[in-house]
């Protein structure tokens, strides 16, 4: 940080400026807050490997590049310096190693990092009730707290869970005290004209709305949010009471709320800006101007698992991929005299790799690497040793579980949000089988992870689906709803994930060069045949199947409630459940222990427009 601060000065002189520089840093009326930000974890307390063979990550690397940069901030500012842990939701959910004991190692690891503050992110809700197989309650649950696992996450954590927008739907009043009705997304009153009375609302108690810290002498005020999407993006039976507030309106309440209570305000948010999204960037620009412009000094994000690093209206705002291996950093200078962030001194880095050997290149300000030592801020990075002996025992205990052996893949097989791939083909053909139904149609959003080529464990197919969504049987299902679906299907360039259905084949014209918010609204299907050869669709023919076709469809139990906004499928009697997906296939392949074909048929085939 001191060199990018002199960078211009010659190297002749560098040592004699930087002991008067060491000298300033410690006096004055100038103060360092340096934010260090993760998101989207994910429950990834191991190191992963990259495209390019490089592994990074993981909680004890992490924790060491932590224990570096807050020892050498001390040694070159002393109390005029410190920093906040913050993290952008979604701490769990998505590895083995932490969803076999339902975030409590993730956690325990983030208790020795010394986090400050998280806000949960829309699959901190996943887990529902006690039992790291049971995603929801039911009658046989022995937990019937729809968020006992959570909750009991909160309770062991050192740090606060902060979510400002989210409230209880029962407490929610009007003026004169009369109960309101209101929709689970934005809190909106299911009543025209209808106004709720905030002041009476109550948020759930596992949740605090804001938290201020004193750092280097500054009151910090971190406002938490969720994005108010959260219950299309979870398990609704588990948010069900719940409701997810604007969260524009929320904070602008919240800000006011702690005017002349805190010097500096940081945003914690699950929701971040994507090739096809921006409503980040637009929520900074409407609540930097609060305040004569002191609204908000910085943001961080999360959810969309994209590296975010801009300036709106001066506001820094970082967002560091996903899955542990990155990091952002935001360094605030705060005068004590004018009790003002000097917005020209504010910098700010995202998706900063946690590297085991070096440094990241865009790290160079605060990270080197000299004979073959990295350090931060000058202080040298090793590995947390209390995390790393953390990690390695929840490793043991899994051992067996993870290695149970599924089959081989001659090839590595690929996922694709918005197309077919080899990997949706595979397990929608394998739902269909068990299930007996006349289509699969599983959402492409839930397949979270390739498949390398190698023998296949049971960990390697938690990896690709690491939710413990039941898959259902539903029907009969009309033809117009199936149609409905697949229309909308073709138009995603990204904004969404789609299912790519088995037993019926699919054309359709679509054009993702200019697409627009994530969609190329003008593709339209072409045919649609069922794999005897009936022909569901024809534009070009005119064909369209009568009001009485329908079919009986096998879907994750999310999609089945609406879930990802798949809207068709509610109201469609639920036949089977066939019990956790995931486990489902699990048992089906050890049976048949055999290889994974890398192939697609052409069953979803686009046709450019």
């Amino acid at each position: 940080m001191k060199a990018a601060k002199f960078l211009i000065v010659p190297a002749a002189v560098l040592a004699t400026m930087a002991i008067a520089t060491g000298c300033e840093a410690k006096g004055g009326s100038e103060r360092r807050i340096v934010v260090l930000a993760t998101n989207d974890i994910h429950g990834a307390l191991e190191p992963g490997v990259m495209k390019w063979g490089e592994t990074v990550g993981g909680m004890a690397a992490w924790g060491g590049i932590l224990d570096s940069i807050r020892t050498g901030l001390e040694k070159q500012y002393g109390k005029n310096a410190g920093t906040l842990l913050l993290d952008g939701g979604d701490q769990f959910q998505g590895t083995l190693i932490s969803n076999h004991n339902e975030g409590a190692l993730m956690f325990e690891a983030m208790n020795h990092l010394g986090y400050d503050a998280v806000v949960p992110g829309n699959h901190n809700y996943d887990f529902g009730p006690v039992g790291w197989l049971e995603d929801e309650v039911g009658p046989e649950s022995r937990d019937k707290n729809p968020r006992g696992a959570l909750e009991a996450l909160v309770a062991r954590a050192k740090f606060p869970m902060l979510s400002a927008n989210t409230y209880l739907k029962n407490s929610l009043r009007d003026a004169q005290g009369n109960k309101m009705e209101v929709e689970n997304v934005g809190c909106k009153p299911v009543s025209a004209g209808a106004r709720i009375d905030w002041k009476k609302a109550r948020r759930p108690g596992f949740l605090r709305p804001w938290l201020i810290k004193e750092v280097a002498g500054v009151r910090v005020a971190l406002i938490g949010l969720d994005g108010s999407l959260t219950p299309k993006t979870t398990n609704i039976s588990n948010v069900s009471d719940l409701c997810f507030r604007r969260e524009a309106e929320t904070y602008e309440e919240v800000r006011k709320e702690l005017d002349g209570k805190a010097d500096v305000f940081v945003l914690v948010i699950h929701s971040g800006n994507s090739t096809s999204e921006t409503e980040l960037t637009k929520l900074v620009q409407r609540i930097a101007p609060l305040h004569g412009g002191e609204g908000v000094h910085a943001v961080v994000g999360g959810h969309t698992h994209f590296v975010n690093h801009e300036q709106v209206l001066g506001v820094p705002l970082v967002q560091s991929g996903a899955n542990g291996e990155k990091f952002g950093r935001i360094d605030l200078v705060f005068d004590a005299e004018t009790r003002r962030v000097l917005r020209d001194r504010t910098k700010s880095w995202a998706g900063l790799l946690v590297r085991h050997d070096g440094c990241d290149k865009l790290a160079a300000d605060f990270c080197k690497k000299e004979s073959g030592a990295t350090s931060y801020e000058g202080e040298a990075f090793r590995f947390h040793a209390a995390v790393a002996s953390l990690v390695a025992g929840g490793r043991q205990r899994i051992a067996a579980l993870a290695g149970r052996r599924l089959g081989l893949a001659p090839e590595g097989l690929t996922r694709d949000r918005i197309s077919e791939s080899p990997l949706a083909n595979l397990l929608g053909d394998m739902a269909r089988a068990i299930s007996g139904a006349d289509i699969s149609m599983l959402n492409n959003g839930g397949i979270r992870a390739d498949v390398p080529k190698g023998e296949i464990t049971y960990e390697t197919l938690y990896r690709v689906l690491p939710f413990n969504n039941a898959a259902v049987t539903v029907g009969p299902m009309e033809w117009s709803r199936v149609k409905s679906i697949l229309e909308r299907n073709v138009k995603s360039c990204g904004r969404f994930g789609i299912v790519v259905p088995a037993g019926l084949r699919v054309e359709y014209a679509r054009n993702c060069d200019k697409p627009v918010d994530g969609q190329d609204v003008g593709a339209y299907l072409l045919r649609v045949t069922t794999e005897s050869g009936e022909v569901l669709f024809d534009k070009a023919a005119g064909i369209d199947a009568p009001a009485g076709r329908a079919f009986h469809v096998v879907t994750q139990d999310f999609a089945a409630k609406g879930g990802s906004g798949f809207d068709e499928f509610v109201g469609v009697p639920v036949k089977r459940n066939e019990g956790i997906l995931r486990e489902r296939l699990a048992d089906e392949l050890e049976r048949r222990n055999r290889e994974w074909p890398n192939r697609v048929d052409g069953r979803y085939r686009e046709i450019k427009r």
